[in-house]
Parts: C-alpha cells; structure tokens; sequence
C-alpha cells in the first residue's frame, strides 16, 4: 500500500510529488484527515484506510475567549468546563472546538493537540497558552511566531555527555599538510569548510576543499541522528541562532585554526583557465593555519606585503575569478569579492560531490534541483530591484532524489556537502560520497531517504518563511515602540499576486504586502493580470488602475502590533497610486 500526503482535499503521492501537477485523488471523507497527514488510501474503493502519521504534535493558533461559548460540558457556581473556538494560525486548517475554564477575556495564543472529529468541527485538546497568551507582548509574539512556522524545538540538555560522540566512526584519515584558511562573518563560531592552494606549475594548481567532517561524529539511528533530522537545518532568527547540533558537537567538530580536526576534503588538480586535470577525496586530518572573517580576508587580497597567508588568499582570489569570470562556476554578473571566491570553491566542491555519487552507482544523489530563474522583459535600471522582481517570481530550489540540473548555478548535477554542521542533508551526502569511495552499500539514513526529503523540503520552507517574518516581526515591534504606527514612505512593485502587490522598502531594508483590492468586491471588477503587470477596471464607472513590476509607488506602513494575525501587524496601504480612488468605499478585508 502507498502512503499518500493529504494536502487540501488532494492526496499528494511520493510525499509531496504529484502526478503531472494534478490532483490524484478526491477524499470523499474529508473529516478523516488533516492537511499535511501521511495516510493510506484505496485508489479502487476510494476510501481512506488510515492515518498513518498526524501533520503536528502541536497546533498553534488564537483561542476565541471572547466569542461565543459553544456549549458547556460542565457548570460549577465558581468555574464552568466550556466549548469555545480556536482558530489555528495555518489558515489550510479547521476551525476546533476545544474546552476550556476561561469564561471570557481577551483572545490567547495557544496549542492544542488533535483528539477527534465530531459533527462539523474537530475537536482538540487545549495543552497550554503560549508566553502570557497576549498579542502584542514581544517575548509571547517571538515564541508563538516559532511555533506558528513549526520552528519551535526543545533544548539540548545543557551538558551533552560526548562519549558516544567522541569515536571515530571512519577513522582511516590521511594528514594534509598545507597552508589552509577559512574565511567566514566575524564572529562565527560553526565554522564547517576551509581551503587551501598549491601552485604545482605556471598553469596548473592544486585546491583543497576541507568539509568538517559532522557525520564521523554522528552514528546512524543515533539520538542526535534523530534529532537533528527532525530539525533539519540551524536556524537564524533576527534575534537568535538556534543550531542544528548541540554545541559539544559544533566545538568539537569546527574547523578552528591550530587545532588538528577531522575533515572531509576533496582535493582537486585544475588549470588556470578551470579545466578540471583530477580529483581525489579523503577523510582527512586537517591543521587550518588561520580563520579569517571576509573583511580581513578582502584586505589581504589587497595587500602587497608577500607572506604565506596572504599568498594564499590571492591565488585562490585570482583562481576563483578566472573560474567566474569563465561561468565554469556561478552564473551571475554581480561583482567579484572574496565572498564570491568562497561560494566558487563551494559550488565546485557540491557539484564533483553529486557527479561522485551519480557514477558509482551504489546511491541516486540528493540533487539540489532548481528550474533557473524566471525571464522577466521588464526595462528597469536598478540592478537590485531587477534581482529581488527576478527572485520573487522565480520558483524555489527543492531537493530531490535523484539526477536533476540546478540551471541558476549551471549544474548538470548539485548536492549540498559543504554545511554539515548546518544542514542534514549534508550529512546525508557525507555518508553517501564515504560509501561510495569505499564501494560499499552501508545505508545512509534510518529511514526512507524520500520520506527524509520530504521532510527536509518541507522544514527548509518553514525555516526561510521563519527567518524573513522574524525581521518584519521586529521591525513592526520597533516601530510600535516608537508609536511610528503611520508611515508615509515610498517603494517599488517587486511582486504581483492576486489581490495584492508585494513593496520593495529601501529606506527600511524590507519586503511588504499591500493589498489592492478585497474578494468582496471582485464582482465589480475587470482585472487583467500578467506576469509584468495587473490592470484593475471597474465594470460600472468605467475607473482603472495599472500596476506593474518595478513601478515606484508611495504607501503607507502601518502598525498595529497587538493585531492576532501576522498580516496585520504590518501591512502596506498604497497612497499614489490609490486604489480606493476608484470606489467610495474601503476595497480592503478586515483580516486581509
């Protein structure tokens, strides 16, 4: 029997791969299920067999306290047991019914847990309010916003007890002598790849890529194993870092300068121009001779003083170019630093990673999979408007089992490797390259690798919405605080949606959505839309208004920071052009 995910009155074959991009099935019994459960399902009976894993543990969203009680289980003459509504943040979700004491109040955030269907609503099991429960209060908005994007995770234990984690689990290492540095933001602390450069003749050069070797740390079916699948990749928040591993790992394994570590290094022999002679990779024992940040790193490469690490980092400075500047590696026209020198050696370092694994055969590689980005004829000079327009219509890269192109950096085949200590899927490709450089067929994951992907797809997709609100987020809350709820600022068209048009924001560095019409009186309109415009005609007076991707329109922010719903923390109100212009009455809904 297949197993299916249930996703809005479809089932979603191959966990999230559907046939043709149509719907498979029809779910007569839609009470059954809830968007994002894994189920069984008869395609010649159509019937639902059983649910084979629940979409969440936890589902967060608002207790209505101060709507209408629907019903009372049990009536004492101090607290009563009652029936109210709670409204889950995921909008794909029903409306429960959940008990509770609370006679009347304001609305809480909260979570329940799923206990059954009954009638029209399911019903839940209210499990706690999140923080103090109030809308507007800053800590309780942080943890209810990990929780609505299912990024909230449990602590590590504060002492992790290493022994399990301090073994070898590959231990055959070759010791690679070289001037190796790793450049990275100031201040970090997860360092996972480093580089070193040897020049063997006028033309060809050695490259050293040292990959900190996570998975030799990290047993298969292990509990950390567990756990960081399950968490899938670190997370960075506006106000916090939440890693993927407990940081006895991320210390014992980072790459610190004067300090023996493991590696996973792929050792690469290449021509100026990038031709590629051989490549060779090996569990390593590695010695990096300085971490550098990125600033320091550009002002040696504009330093004349000769010294070995300054030698260093422009050779791989001038190597990196010749390989962009070629597009061997990187398709883009941005211009060249040392942090395009670094994203170069690790695109190089994914890419013979994936090729690896595809000619052994042993494993279909883990590809990060993207279609290329959108062709938009739009004539706008600013770069930066014309990339974020490009980025926002552009679909996003997703991992898949199996040989498939990533067209934006102009592989043919391209597998994640060089973040271990930041992202599972990582490990994955560690393991797999490792088996297959040895020949053997070990397994690589506890579980179904499609089901992992699937998971992994899924978490990135939270874990990047996550990041992006919790900017917003803060922002809304600064402004609040500074009671800066109105203001009046300009922007330019980046994105086009239905009702609505997503802002680009330069005086304050974000992304915005201002909403352009309601559904309530779409009726009344004409709308012709495009991929580079939207024209809004009204059927009886005969109004209309044009916008289009990369205009420059004035608005309004708005705040209203103890809103319930995110959308209307903060929002966008066009002012030139305005909509409302064209109606004598509000064209926006209430909840948007």
């Amino acid at each position: 029997m297949d197993h299916y995910v249930f996703e809005k009155s479809l089932l979603v074959d191959s966990y999230g791969q559907v046939n043709n991009g149509k719907q498979v099935f029809q779910i007569e019994q839609l009470h059954k299920a809830l968007p994002g459960d894994i189920v069984d399902y008869d395609a010649n009976t159509k019937t639902l067999l059983r649910i084979i894993k629940r979409c969440a543990d936890f589902i967060p969203g608002i207790l209505l306290c101060n709507g209408p009680v629907m019903g009372i289980i049990k009536k004492g003459p101090t607290s009563s047991i009652l029936k109210r509504k709670f409204i889950p943040d995921d909008k794909s979700f029903p409306t429960f019914i959940v008990t509770c004491r609370k006679k009347s109040g304001p609305n809480e955030y909260g979570i329940i847990q799923f206990k059954e269907w009954e009638s029209e609503y399911p019903l839940g099991t209210f499990i706690n309010k999140i923080g103090n429960g109030i809308p507007g209060d800053l800590e309780t908005e942080k943890m209810f916003h990990k929780y609505s994007h299912g990024v909230m995770r449990k602590k590590y234990s504060k002492k992790l007890d290493m022994t399990p984690y301090n073994i070898d689990i590959t231990p055959e290492r070759k010791n690679i002598n070289a001037c190796i540095v790793s450049i990275d933001p100031e201040g970090c602390y997860d360092i996972d790849d480093a580089l070193h450069i040897k020049k063997l003749s006028d033309d060809i050069y050695e490259i050293g890529i040292h990959i900190a070797d996570v998975s030799s740390f990290i047993p298969i079916d292990s509990e950390l194993d567990h756990e960081a699948s399950k968490r899938c990749e670190s997370l960075y928040l506006n106000w916090e870092q939440d890693d993927m591993f407990p940081n006895e790992i991320v210390k014992k394994a980072s790459l610190f300068e004067n300090i023996p570590r493991r590696s996973f290094s792929t050792i690469i022999k290449i021509k100026k121009d990038g031709t590629i002679i051989e490549t060779h990779f090996t569990k390593s024992i590695i010695n990096v001779t300085k971490n550098l940040s990125y600033q320091k790193a550009q002002e040696l490469v504009n330093k004349n003083k000769p010294e070995k690490i300054t030698d260093t980092i422009k050779e791989l400075f001038e190597l990196g170019k010749n390989l962009y500047d070629s597009k061997t590696i990187i398709s883009s026209d941005e211009e060249y630093d040392i942090h395009t020198t670094v994203s170069v050696f690790m695109v190089l370092c994914n890419s013979l990673v994936a090729n690896e694994i595809y000619r052994g055969g042993i494993y279909e590689p883990i590809c990060r999979s993207h279609e290329g980005f959108s062709e938009i004829d739009i004539d706008i000079s600013d770069n930066d408007i014309k990339n974020k327009i490009i980025q926002y219509s552009t679909s996003a890269a997703i991992y898949v089992l199996g040989k498939s192109p990533h067209k934006a950096l102009g592989q043919s085949l391209y597998s994640h490797f060089s973040s271990p200590l930041r992202r599972y899927v990582d490990i994955l490709s560690h393991r797999m390259l490792y088996n297959t450089i040895k020949e053997l067929t070990n397994k690589v994951s506890y579980r179904n690798l499609i089901e992992d992907l699937y998971i992994v797809n899924k978490m990135h997709s939270c874990i990047q919405k996550a990041n992006r609100r919790s900017i917003l987020l803060q922002k809304a809350y600064n402004m609040y605080e500074k009671n800066d709820t109105v203001t009046d600022t300009f922007g330019y068209i980046i994105g086009i949606d239905d009702t609505r048009i997503l802002i680009h924001v330069p005086d304050y560095s974000i992304d915005i959505y201002a909403q352009i019409y309601s559904y309530r009186i779409k009726h009344l309109l004409a709308i012709t839309n495009s991929i580079n415009e939207i024209t809004i005609n009204h059927v009886n007076n005969g109004s209309s208004l044009t916008l289009k991707l990369g205009q420059k329109v004035d608005f309004k922010i708005i705040i209203t920071f103890r809103e319930e719903k995110f959308t209307r923390k903060i929002f966008g109100q066009l002012t030139n052009p305005n909509p409302m212009n064209m109606f004598k009455f509000s064209l926006f809904d209430d909840d948007i």
